[in-house]
């Protein structure tokens, strides 16, 4: 199993936990927000895909791959965004 299939299930578990957790009464708010931020933080992890921006530059056109995060300039094949730090899925 990849890193990315395992991320994959513990989030899909963290989520089935916070649909419990919001029918159970018996945990503490403190233990809700434990899991719901632990959700949030993997989830803040996932590798964000690029998109191709057509630029102009004087009296050329080229074209630029810029973050889905942040919108800033991604070096092609980057595996992560020099500005954000956002792993960079490239489709």
């Amino acid at each position: 199993m990849t890193d990315q299939e395992k991320r994959e299930k513990v989030i899909e578990g963290l989520q089935e936990a916070v649909d419990w957790l919001s029918t159970e009464t018996s945990l503490t708010v403190v233990d809700q927000w434990v899991v719901r931020d632990a959700l949030a933080l993997l989830k803040a992890q996932e590798a964000v895909g690029v998109q191709k921006k057509q630029m102009k530059m004087g009296g050329l056109q080229t074209w630029d791959w810029v973050c889905g995060n942040c919108g800033q300039t991604v070096l092609f094949s980057a595996k992560f965004c020099p500005w954000c730090g956002r792993a960079v899925k490239w489709e």
